[in-house]
């Protein structure tokens, strides 16, 4: 599902082009809003945010519990197919969205 809004830069400051806010695909934007965002601090849906400083903070003993906060969390922002995996070479996060 790939949705478009006001694009924002590495920096989070509102991306402008011509002296216009850009819009595009905002896939990208949103996980990072809701990967980062603790509960209550999204004023538009304060039930979501998955805070992931949450789960840097503390050990992760259960690591399936934290794939599954995530999933949920991105599925309550309308994204029906999530597959979160781990890169076992880079340990990068790698979130697919359809």
């Amino acid at each position: 599902m790939a949705r478009e809004d006001i694009l924002t830069d590495d920096n989070n400051e509102l991306q402008i082009v011509n002296g216009d806010f850009s819009i595009g695909v905002s896939d990208n934007q949103h996980v990072d809003t809701i990967f980062k965002a603790q509960k209550g601090e999204i004023r538009s849906s304060p039930h979501l945010g998955f805070g992931v400083i949450r789960y840097i903070k503390k050990t992760v003993n259960k690591f399936r519990v934290f794939l599954r906060n995530l999933k949920v969390e991105l599925e309550k922002d309308g994204y029906k197919e999530v597959d979160i995996k781990i890169n076992q070479e880079s340990g990068e996060l790698e979130i697919d969205l359809e």
